[in-house]
């Protein structure tokens, strides 16, 4: 670390106390923090992200995406810039700063270029780390303010995990302490004052650690337990409890990871394991993690079983939701069409909510209502599309234009819904929660999630809704932007040939008594080919075009499919790149048709091409042609191929009796680069 005066140093020094109690350092890794990096990636679009926590020597990682090493020396550290930093620390190419430009991850593998941190930071004000998103090449821009505030709530996630792992921590160290102290008063049996204190004391361990136990007779099944059993599986404190009477609380779907009396007997029963319940004092569906161990007879057979059992709702939740936006994003990316993208957002939102319903209703500009467009439905409830939305309110509008969530945990309790009320009732919906979408300002849908049963919408969900209304905002305005640009190609495309055409006839006209024609014809097929090549960086919106598209639309030009044989890898040519590389493959192919291997019947062409290291290598080779000579004076095409790759040279001919072989070679950027 760098030199710090005495209050810097004293602040560290309280930071690094903080990070250390969490006790995480160095601790297994964790699919909840797994999941925050891929999501934070996907956002970011970026191929490496990082939960990293700072100590004084290393930067530790315990997420990771993109890397392999656990962790690095703190001079390879850009996160310890930010832990300083209220918002985030942003650095848009990391050659440039003065901060990291000889940062050896930067000078050296992986060549970072581009970084971007949120700090975790702890409710005393200690960042312990950063969650950041790691790119190979600059980006001036930075973040979009979306992906920026994303990464903010990525990095708060991140922390109430930090937080709830070592709250979890601490109860099971109460539960350990329970449970020793119980076994300690076992042992003390005689003096029933002491005995007494004691199991109050382990029942204050365990309702200040909100950690039930049990202890279940395998024969009978019957059990004891613990009043904070009771109240995290929502049943009445007391005895008579058994087996028979816990297992139908826990959702049918669960039986496998739940014990069985099979299960239990022959002692196969998972020890550790996490299963849903619903409760039956509130209806309310809770996630739980069971811990357990048997006690075994003389032959090894199970006689009773102690356990601990704990709600992990909060945490389980936070995990699911984490990776359905992660699901969600891979969806939205390989999605080419708006109902593709309603298709993917209504089954993460129905699904990862435990909804009856969910889906999105579309701004019917002509008639002034939404129409469902696209909705999910769970098994056993009817679908709406097509149906219009079931109320559009004037004052709730105006509530969504403004980008307000609005829901209706019961339908029934309503007044503006009274006269409604039949259409609910006929779609089982119960509860509600609309989340608006607008494009540029405009209200143009809601997105919706029903309910058959009231339900008390958390933050928690309205803020996972609210991601999801956002990813289709952006999904939907990428594809209608991108329809727009291929509309505008085509219109651009369109005039540019009737440009190369106009220019195509004052050729013609201009140079009509020119003599021989041989030169005028090759004149307007290289307009043609030039014409082919603006087509192809069309069609990418001019940021580039695939060197197989480049190739291929040349060689369909020239009708020489099956003549020349192609091999390389795929490479994204920059525009410049594009268009002179289409012009010296036409060249040399229309070269190879008057004189060389594609003037006979049996010629053919090899071209390959490959990248080595920071080069690009291009070869061109005729075979069973005619023998093959330099030409007796350079004209323009000579000149064209002696250019190379991008007008830089690198070339090399070789006139053989076999014929023409060429090879050019160029720096890799200078033909991907714009």
């Amino acid at each position: 670390m760098p030199f710090m005066p005495k209050d810097s140093q004293d602040d560290e020094e309280a930071r690094l106390a903080e990070l250390l109690s969490y006790d995480i350092l160095d601790s297994a890794p964790d699919p909840a923090f797994d999941a925050i990096v891929e999501l934070a990636a996907a956002l970011c679009l970026a191929p490496i992200s990082l939960v990293s926590l700072v100590e004084h020597d290393r930067q530790w990682f315990k997420a990771k995406l993109g890397i392999m090493v656990p962790e690095t020396p703190i001079a390879q550290s850009v996160c310890t810039h930010g832990l300083r930093q209220d918002d985030l620390l942003i650095i848009t190419d990391l050659t440039q700063d003065p901060r990291t430009a000889t940062n050896t991850l930067v000078t050296e593998e992986p060549h970072m270029r581009f970084y971007a941190g949120a700090p975790l930071r702890t409710a005393g004000g200690h960042a312990l780390g950063m969650l950041c998103v790691i790119d190979t090449t600059p980006r001036p821009q930075g973040l979009s303010d979306e992906q920026a505030r994303m990464l903010r709530l990525l990095a708060d996630q991140a922390m109430s995990l930090i937080d709830m792992r070592r709250r979890m921590h601490e109860s099971s160290w109460r539960f350990e302490e329970a449970r020793r102290l119980g076994a300690a008063s076992l042992a003390r049996a005689r003096d029933s004052h002491t005995l007494r204190e004691d199991v109050a004391r382990a029942r204050l361990a365990q309702e200040a650690g909100r950690i039930g136990t049990f202890e279940m007779e395998v024969a009978t099944g019957a059990m004891i337990v613990s009043d904070e059993f009771c109240r995290i599986f929502g049943i009445e404190p007391g005895r008579g409890w058994s087996a028979a009477r816990i297992e139908p609380i826990v959702l049918p779907q669960h039986t496998g990871d739940r014990s069985s009396t099979h299960t239990r007997a022959d002692g196969s029963a998972s020890l550790d394991t996490e299963y849903r319940i619903r409760r039956p004092d509130d209806g309310a569906l809770r996630w739980i993690s069971r811990r357990a161990e048997f006690t075994r007879d003389g032959s090894g057979r199970p006689v009773r079983m102690f356990g601990a059992v704990q709600d992990i709702t909060e945490r389980k939740l936070a995990e699911l939701r984490l990776r359905a936006l992660v699901r969600l994003g891979d969806a939205l990316h390989q999605a080419e069409t708006e109902t593709e993208v309603l298709a993917a957002a209504g089954e993460a939102l129905g699904t990862t909510l435990g909804a009856a319903r969910a889906g999105y209703a579309e701004a019917d500009l002509v008639g002034g209502a939404f129409i469902i467009h696209h909705d999910w439905n769970a098994p056993g409830h009817p679908g709406m599309h097509g149906e219009p939305a079931l109320e559009v309110i004037a004052d709730r509008l105006a509530r969504m234009r403004a980008g307000e969530v609005l829901t209706v945990p019961d339908v029934e309790e309503e007044e503006f819904l009274a006269d409604k009320l039949a259409r609910y009732r006929r779609f089982g919906i119960r509860s509600k929660l609309n989340v608006p979408v607008s494009l540029r300002g405009e209200l143009v849908g809601i997105l919706f999630v029903h309910d058959s049963a009231p339900r008390d919408w958390t933050g928690e969900e309205i803020g996972f809704a609210r991601g999801v209304a956002e990813r289709i905002h952006t999904t939907i305005a990428r594809l209608r932007g991108d329809a727009a640009r291929r509309v505008l190609n085509q219109e651009l495309s369109h005039r540019l040939k009737n440009t190369l055409a106009m220019v195509q006839a004052l050729v013609r006209q201009t140079l009509a008594t020119v003599e021989p024609r041989t030169q005028v014809e090759a004149l307007e097929k290289r307009l043609v080919a030039l014409g082919g090549a603006h087509d192809e960086l069309l069609q990418q919106s001019w940021q580039g075009a695939c060197i197989l598209d480049v190739v291929r639309r040349m060689l369909r030009a020239l009708s020489l499919q099956g003549r020349v044989t192609l091999k390389g890898p795929a490479v994204t040519l920059a525009p410049r790149a594009a268009m002179s590389m289409t012009m010296l493959l036409h060249e040399l192919s229309t070269n190879a048709i008057k004189h060389g291997a594609l003037s006979t019947r049996h010629g053919t062409v090899a071209l390959e091409w490959a990248i080595e290291g920071e080069r690009f290598r291009l070869s061109w080779r005729e075979r069973n042609g005619p023998p093959t000579q330099p030409p007796a004076q350079e004209g323009f095409g000579s000149a064209l191929i002696q250019m190379g790759l991008v007008g830089n040279g690198g070339v090399s001919l070789e006139y053989a009796p076999e014929g023409l072989s060429a090879r050019f070679d160029s720096p890799l950027n200078e033909l991907t680069e714009p």
